[in-house]
């Protein structure tokens, strides 16, 4: 039952994400995912063209000795492993590359929402960012290795629709669940809990991961789909290409967003006894306004002024 309780948080908090960004004015941070998700797929369409550059060399000029074909296939295999990870492994990629992105949009909500302020501290923010790389490479260690325990249980199976299900299946709903990790283990870090304790909270709280996950997923899903049922637009490389950059934009926002609202509701951000209520910092800035102009009132009253010294 708690399960379902967190999944429906979590796929609620996409919903109210979703509209706390255009109402508070954060769409700005779409524009980053946007210029990263162009990048990545020109990436891999370069791959793509090498691969196929490479397979010609192969088949159309017969190397004339063995220095010559040992390179061409080195360089099928690096080519080969680019396009893997350019494509293959674009969800992480892209929590790994907008890590300092992800930890501002979360922190500037948390703000909004409860007054909570996390000064700025470069050396924490590099912290963060290594956190959250070291939490994507983990769990893309974790799903892959799922994946290939996965594909050696199937081969037991006989081909039938079960096998097919099960491999599609299980997998994915696997990469829910490390997805959903990687955004919320955003605002655990925030809530200082290490890496051991952000594991246990986020396994106890399976059904929210796995609904952030899913959207997440999804989102990344579409432009897979509708090629699969419009195969005569979405075989246009820019048609494909411009819905793969809508996916890559708001995929990542969106998910970072609903996890910073569905974290609120189950565990109330404004305890966070790490951060500083807005307040407080805007209170000790007056303070400090008004010690400097009363400072600044003495130092004019001790000066004596040009009529005073021609007085004298």
């Amino acid at each position: 039952m708690e399960f379902i309780n967190n999944f429906k948080t979590g796929i609620s908090s996409y919903i109210e994400g979703t509209k706390f960004i255009f109402k508070n004015k954060l769409w700005y941070y779409f524009i980053f995912p946007a210029i990263l998700s162009l990048g990545i797929f020109l990436l891999g369409q370069y791959f793509v063209s090498l691969e196929v550059d490479i397979n010609e060399k192969l088949k159309a000029n017969n190397p004339e000795n063995l220095n010559e074909l040992i390179w061409l296939n080195i360089e099928l295999v690096i080519s080969d492993g680019f396009y893997v990870i350019f494509t293959k492994f674009t969800k992480y990629i892209v929590i790994i590359i907008l890590s300092p992105l992800l930890a501002m949009l979360s922190e500037k909500m948390e703000e909004i929402m409860t007054g909570n302020v996390y000064p700025f501290n470069f050396t924490q923010l590099v912290h963060d960012v290594r956190r959250g790389v070291r939490i994507a490479i983990r769990n893309m260690f974790w799903e892959y290795f799922f994946l290939v325990v996965v594909l050696g249980l199937a081969a037991f199976f006989p081909k039938n629709e079960f096998k097919a299900v099960m491999i599609f299946s299980i997998p994915l709903l696997i990469g829910f669940y490390y997805y959903g990790f990687g955004f919320l283990d955003y605002i655990n870090e925030r809530r200082r809990l290490d890496i051991r304790q952000s594991t246990y909270f986020v396994r106890n709280h399976r059904g929210l991961a796995m609904a952030i996950g899913a959207i997440y997923s999804i989102l990344f899903m579409i432009p897979e789909v509708l090629k699969y049922f419009f195969p005569g637009v979405f075989s246009n490389t820019y048609v494909y290409m411009s819905f793969a950059t809508i996916a890559v934009t708001f995929a990542p926002i969106l998910a970072m967003a609903a996890a910073t609202m569905s974290m609120q509701k189950i565990v109330g951000l404004e305890n966070n006894e790490w951060a500083i209520k807005k307040d407080q910092v805007l209170g000790e800035k007056d303070s400090k306004e008004i010690e400097t102009e009363q400072a600044t009132e003495t130092e004019n009253l001790d000066t004596p002024s040009d009529s005073d010294e021609n007085q004298e």
